[in-house]
This record gives C-alpha cells, sequence and structure tokens, in this order.
C-alpha cells in the first residue's frame, strides 16, 4: 500500500519480491499498489474529454513560467478583482491526480484569466465589482502586454488559451466542474494508503467505498445496494442517471469540495 513502484516491486529488495522469496511464494502478482490504480482510473476517466483541459493548464503554466511581468499583472488582477490569486500550477502526468489541484486554481482564477488575456466585457468588471480606476490599470496591462514580442509558438500558444477562456468557456467550465465534482473522490483514497500509518484493515472497506461513491455520481441509487462483484460486473445501458439528475449530483460534489478547501 506504499505509493513507490521501488518500495513496493523492487526487483531485489521490494516488498513484494521479499514477501514472495522469504514467506510466500504463490502471493499473486497484481501489478502495482492500489494507489497507482486509483490514479489510472482517473487519468481513463478523464480519456474522453480529449485533453482539453490538460492542454490548458500546460499552456497557462508556460505562458507564465519566464513572464514574471506577466505573473506580476496576473497577480494585480487578481487583487483587483477580489480573486486568491496563485501562480499557474504545472499539470503533470505523474500521478495523474495531481490535476486537481490544478482544476481548483484554475476554476478560481478563470475570470483573471479571461481578463488577462483579451480585453474584458462590462459585465464581467460589474461581477467582481471592479471600479474605474481598476479598469485603467487593466487597460494598461493589456497595452503594454501587447508590445511584448512573442513567436509564433507564444502566438498559438495565447490562441488557443483565448479560445478556452473565451470562445469555448462554456464547455471549459463544465469539463472543470466534471473534474471538481469526481476527482476529489478518487484522491482522498489515494490520501488514506499514502499515509505512515498501515491501513491494510481498511483496504477492502475504502475499495468499497471509492466504488460506490463513484459509481452514485452516474448510476441510479437503486442499483447500488449490491455485491461488489455484481458492482464491477454492473451493466449500465438502463441504469444511468437522467441528464438533469446527473448535473445535479455533479453540482453537489462540486460544493462540497469547495466547502472542504
Amino acid at each position: 500500500m506504499l505509493d513507490s513502484c521501488n518500495v513496493m516491486r523492487g526487483s531485489k529488495s521490494g516488498l513484494e519480491t521479499r514477501i514472495r522469496d522469504k514467506h510466500c511464494q504463490t502471493l499473486l502478482d497484481i501489478d502495482g499498489d492500489s494507489c497507482h490504480h486509483i490514479h489510472n482510473a482517473a487519468k481513463k476517466f478523464a480519456a474522453p474529454f480529449c485533453h482539453n483541459l490538460e492542454q490548458l493548464f500546460t499552456d497557462l503554466h508556460t505562458d507564465h513560467l519566464w513572464a514574471s511581468d506577466q505573473v506580476h499583472y496576473l497577480m494585480e488582477v487578481c487583487e483587483l478583482m477580489g480573486i486568491p490569486g496563485t501562480n499557474p500550477q504545472r499539470f503533470t502526468a505523474h500521478p495523474w491526480l495531481s490535476a486537481y489541484d490544478v482544476v481548483i486554481s484554475t476554476r478560481r482564477m478563470l475570470p483573471a484569466y479571461k481578463n488577462l488575456y483579451m480585453d474584458i466585457l462590462e459585465e464581467i468588471y460589474k461581477d467582481h465589482g471592479v471600479g474605474e480606476r481598476a479598469k485603467a490599470r487593466i487597460q494598461f496591462f493589456h497595452q503594454d502586454l501587447r508590445k511584448k514580442g512573442m513567436t509564433q509558438v507564444g502566438k498559438d500558444r495565447k490562441e488557443r488559451v483565448v479560445k478556452k477562456v473565451w470562445f469555448e468557456s462554456l464547455n471549459t467550465n463544465l469539463h472543470l466542474s466534471v473534474y471538481l465534482g469526481v476527482l476529489p473522490i478518487l484522491k482522498e483514497y489515494v490520501m488514506v494508503f499514502q499515509g505512515s500509518q498501515t491501513l491494510v484493515r481498511k483496504l477492502h472497506d475504502k475499495q468499497l467505498e471509492v466504488v460506490t461513491s463513484f459509481m452514485a455520481c452516474f448510476v441510479k441509487a437503486e442499483h447500488l445496494h449490491t455485491t461488489p462483484k455484481k458492482l464491477v460486473e454492473m451493466e449500465f445501458s438502463d441504469k444511468m442517471l437522467p441528464l438533469r439528475e446527473l448535473q445535479n449530483i455533479l453540482n453537489i460534489q462540486l460544493c462540497c469540495s469547495f466547502s472542504t478547501q
């Protein structure tokens, strides 16, 4: 249950190797520990979204990585709009659930990104109580950033960001909401078993809990009260929640996620 391939599966001193050599030659090879399987499950869940958010995370991080002036402007925009500001976080595919922390900060700062990357709409100014002096300051940011020389790679990256935070904002917000509603269920499991305590006694219960909680986001409740074997073998064709109810479930998960931050 340790989240380290070397500790768990090292060919000479790995825990599984030593147990198999000295205590139990019939020990099954389960292909890694369950924490890694949870990360892989999260990655598999996100695959149908075609890496839209992951590309946005990478573009935002790269665009600010070597641009201290742009980072400064972003932080000031956040302050003017009353949004807690942080540097754009780096998304790493291993472990994949690191995406959850990036999703939280990106969702929170999305209005600031909109403001920084494109001239803002008056309605958004009003929503965040931005005054005339603050508007003038933000306009200065736009003018200054336009003067910067950009490579074609940089121009393409900015174009992708603008497209996702402005022209595809509904789609981007929907994807962020789905991630924020579902990924905490998986991450909670990983956090439990990444600690220093030995919690093998809780393994079965926690695995059943994470499977049931995950399925509850998409499957009608009356089909979840069954045996673990039937849960794994379930056919979903006539058991899925209606779209409207599915949206409500994800919204509840989203609110719970933010309330624990």
